[in-house]
């Protein structure tokens, strides 16, 4: 029990969102979790710790979810009676927050402190937590062992018309190693009373020798969310652009809309379906360009100290004429797993484990004439990093990853192996 009370004790020190209710709640909610629940450890009090820390991280549909089922679990969790109430209530659902504190009192007898929060929250009506811009800065320094993707082999044999052609490729087409230092910024604006929200990105890489391969990206994105009785909408678009060296490489246009259902279709995951289309276009080559259409489904799941991510994503890629291969067909698969090892210098550390893994087939020779084979691709990439948070604004991680690009055209496989050291640090406003 001492566990669930440091955790809700830390919990309410960082909740600086929901304003004057955190002073009332600071000790009575505390004093009233306690003397509700048995000695011992009740069922549900693993998915409840985790549901606080996504309600300090401001993540309230998730914290939802949890408290959802730790009630479940254990219907005189009083505590979690509690933060569900204020959940809903931030969420705009006030009825059922009327409904929980009717229970709360009739059922439990809160102390005069949550007696308090409670006329107050009814009298004002339910206030949702003042959304806060945020500026966000990366910076990473990292080796990479084939920093311009280059081939394996310099001799390759290639299919043409008249059947394989060996052929020898100049030096700079091979792997080539190479330290680089990188910067990420982003600023995100304050949600509106609409939930509009604006976010400026900025990534900027400076390789050590190959000056060339300098990569820097400018993006502006716009969402809005949106409230249904089906579920939650976001939509966005975005404007982004990528030069390579101190030349525009690319430039893309991108409409999406995501929708997470109140219903989850499978119980106890948190399921979130998406569509995007986007045009890009490439400056350096002429009447070339690009518009996938994507489809893609995440599912979620939280544990106490744990979360697993799996997604799948079906597209299409409609190419310009001039394009090599013309249209695409793709699918993706993937997942991430976040983990939390144990402390280290007082503070928590994070194990992360991803896998991404995304195939093309084209719809037409590469190069007809010479190259009469339709391209295929599968390109896997694995990361595995330890995540050190120093405090809930600053934290370290060393991220080792594989990338491996298998291809039936040899000229185009490659891979590329990466160790990097960052440091992130967020300012809230």
């Amino acid at each position: 029990m001492s566990m669930i009370v440091d955790g809700l004790w830390r919990f309410m020190q960082r909740l600086t969102s929901y304003g004057p209710v955190v002073a009332a709640l600071g000790s009575g909610l505390i004093t009233f979790h306690v003397a509700a629940q048995d000695a011992g450890k009740p069922p549900g009090e693993d998915l409840y710790v985790q549901g606080l820390e996504w309600m300090a991280n401001n993540e309230l549909y998730r914290a939802q979810i949890l408290m959802e089922q730790a009630i479940k679990l254990n219907p005189n969790n009083a505590g979690a009676y509690m933060d569900l109430s204020l959940i809903y209530c931030q969420l705009g659902e006030v009825a059922k927050a009327n409904d929980m504190w009717e229970e709360i009192e009739t059922r439990f007898s809160p102390p005069a402190t949550l007696v308090e929060v409670i006329r107050r929250e009814r009298t004002h009506g339910c206030v949702a937590a003042k959304s806060q811009s945020e500026v966000e800065f990366e910076i990473t320094r990292g080796h990479s062992s084939n920093i311009n993707q280059g081939v394996k082999s310099l001799g390759l044999d290639i299919p043409t018309v008249s059947g394989l052609m060996s052929v020898q490729l100049l030096p700079q087409f091979g792997q080539t190693a190479d330290d680089y230092t990188q910067m990420n910024g982003v600023v995100k604006s304050a949600a509106t009373a609409d939930g509009v929200q604006a976010q400026m990105s900025m990534q900027l890489r400076e390789n050590d020798r190959i000056k060339n391969l300098n990569i820097l990206t400018l993006g502006l994105d716009v969402a809005k969310r949106q409230e249904l009785s089906l579920g939650r909408l976001e939509w966005g678009a975005g404007l982004g652009q990528a030069n390579l060296g101190e030349v525009p490489f690319q430039r893309h246009a991108k409409l999406r809309l995501n929708w997470r259902p109140h219903l989850q279709p499978v119980q106890g995951w948190d399921a979130i379906f998406g569509i995007s289309v986007t045009q890009i276009e490439y400056p350096a080559f002429e009447s070339m360009s690009s518009q996938p259409l994507d489809i893609q489904v995440t599912m979620a799941r939280e544990w106490v100290g744990a979360r697993f991510e799996a997604y799948g994503q079906l597209s299409k890629d409609k190419g310009s004429a001039n394009r090599p291969g013309g249209n695409k067909d793709g699918t993706r698969l993937g997942f991430n797993l976040v983990k939390a090892l144990g402390r280290f210098s007082d503070e928590r550390l994070f194990a992360k484990l991803g896998w991404d893994g995304q195939s093309w087939r084209s719809a037409s020779a590469y190069s007809p004439g010479f190259i009469d084979e339709s391209r295929q691709q599968f390109m896997s990439t694995a990361i595995a990093a330890i995540v050190w948070p120093q405090t809930r604004t600053e934290l370290w991680s060393i991220e080792a990853r594989h990338q491996r690009n298998f291809e039936n055209i040899k000229i185009f496989e490659y891979e590329a192996k990466t160790i990097q050291l960052s440091y992130r640090k967020t300012w809230d406003h």
